[in-house]
């Protein structure tokens, strides 16, 4: 009777070891602002990565200034001189998803680019998304 008790964890913990193991290099993403954001919304989507960095751009003390693009720059954006004033963000990071019995491997790179479009009451981040093997 008394390994009965001992059965429920157990079970939970031979569960636990079946689980797949995955591994996240965020080195391509580079050490702004911006990436650091990056490194919990990358793996969602195309629209969880625009509220992340929307949220990170469309703050009252960006928006009040003449032209935000020294301060989009000091979070990770390149920006061009002239108007347009839009700035861009590249950046890509990788994961490895392997088996409990390592019988089985992926590994994805995902390529993030990233468009600011100033205007005048908001930033409108727009971002792309590719997920290949390597």
């Amino acid at each position: 009777m008394k390994i009965l008790k001992y059965t429920p964890m157990l079970a939970l913990l031979t569960a636990c070891a079946l689980d797949p193991v995955a591994t996240a290099d965020y080195s391509g993403l580079g050490d702004s602002e911006v990436a650091k954001t990056l490194r919990y919304s990358a793996f969602t989507s195309s629209v969880g990565i625009d509220y992340a960095v929307g949220q990170l751009v469309n703050k009252p003390d960006i928006l009040a200034m003449p032209d935000p693009r020294g301060k989009l720059e000091q979070l990770g954006f390149t920006c061009v001189p002239t108007p347009p004033a839009d700035c861009t963000y590249d950046g890509s990071a990788k994961t490895t998803i392997m088996s409990p019995d390592a019988s089985r491997t992926e590994r994805y790179k995902l390529t993030i680019h990233i468009a600011a479009k100033i205007r005048r009451n908001a930033i409108e981040i727009a971002s792309t998304t590719k997920r290949e093997n390597y």
